[in-house]
C-alpha cells in the first residue's frame, strides 16, 4: 500500500514537473534502436491507456447499475477517488436514485508518461443531459452536462494496472 502511495506521488510530482502532454507512447533515447535489426524495447503504454478506459467504464457501470465488482478490482484501495465515489454512491442508493442513462464518453486520450510500474494518462470525456431515476422510473432530477479531462495515476499490481488516483483537472 506504501509502494503504491509513493509510486503515485512520484508520477504526479513528475507529471506537474512535465508541461508536455504526449498523444501515443514515444520511446525514450535509452530505448530506441541504435542499429539496423536493434530490438525496441517498450512500457506497457498500451494496456495502461486500456486501464485507464477501464477505469471509466467501470465508474460509470456502477453508477448505472449499482455493481461495484468491476470498480472495486480496478481502483487501488488506498486510491483517494474510491472514497468520495463510494460515499456518493451509497448516499444515492439509500435515496432510490439510479444514474441509468449517465454514461461518460471518451473523447480523447493521453499517456502522459511511464515511469518504472507507473503511468499517467489523461482521459478526455463529455456527458449528455441525463436523468436520475427514482425506483419507479420516474426522473427526481436532470443530469447535468459536462466535459472535462481525468487525470488517471496507474501503478502496475501483480501484473494489472490498478488505478492509485483520479483527478479530474
Amino acid at each position: 500500500m506504501l509502494r503504491v502511495a509513493s509510486t503515485a506521488t512520484l508520477l504526479a510530482a513528475a507529471a506537474c514537473a512535465s508541461s508536455t502532454a504526449v498523444t501515443g507512447y514515444v520511446p525514450s533515447p535509452a530505448t530506441r534502436p541504435t542499429a539496423p535489426g536493434s530490438i525496441i524495447r517498450t512500457a506497457p503504454p498500451v494496456s495502461a491507456v486500456a486501464a485507464a478506459r477501464a477505469y471509466v467504464d467501470a465508474y460509470d457501470r456502477a453508477a448505472q447499475t449499482g455493481d461495484t465488482t468491476e470498480y472495486d478490482r480496478i481502483v487501488a484501495p488506498g486510491c483517494p477517488c474510491r472514497e468520495p465515489f463510494l460515499t456518493s454512491f451509497v448516499a444515492s442508493l439509500r435515496a432510490h436514485h439510479w444514474h441509468t442513462d449517465a454514461r461518460r464518453v471518451i473523447t480523447a486520450v493521453w499517456l502522459v508518461r511511464t515511469a518504472g510500474a507507473g503511468a499517467i494518462v489523461d482521459v478526455g470525456f463529455r456527458v449528455a443531459p441525463y436523468r436520475v431515476l427514482d425506483v419507479h422510473g420516474s426522473t427526481v432530477m436532470p443530469g447535468e452536462p459536462d466535459h472535462a479531462v481525468l487525470r488517471i495515476s496507474l501503478v502496475r499490481s501483480d501484473g494489472r494496472w490498478v488505478v492509485a488516483d483520479a483527478v479530474r483537472r
